[in-house]
């Protein structure tokens, strides 16, 4: 389960980093028409990507250390 989790951490990093404006167009599909996310909202969607990346990296890597 620890896998499953680490990697799905990874994946959701890996999309806010690479994609933020299509995580934010999925978020509000039903809210507003024709609208862009902010440039903050952007940069901290990166922010939050990167974290969630070295978190899915580091869990990946314990679960390893921890299987041999």
């Amino acid at each position: 389960m620890k896998l499953f989790e680490s990697i799905s951490i990874f994946i959701v990093g890996l999309l806010l980093l690479l994609k933020p404006k299509l995580i934010w167009k999925f978020k509000h599909l039903w809210d507003v028409n024709d609208a862009e996310p902010t440039e903050l909202y952007v940069f901290f969607s990166r922010c939050v990507g990167i974290f969630a990346i070295l978190i899915g990296i580091i869990l990946f890597v314990v679960y390893l250390d921890n299987t041999f």
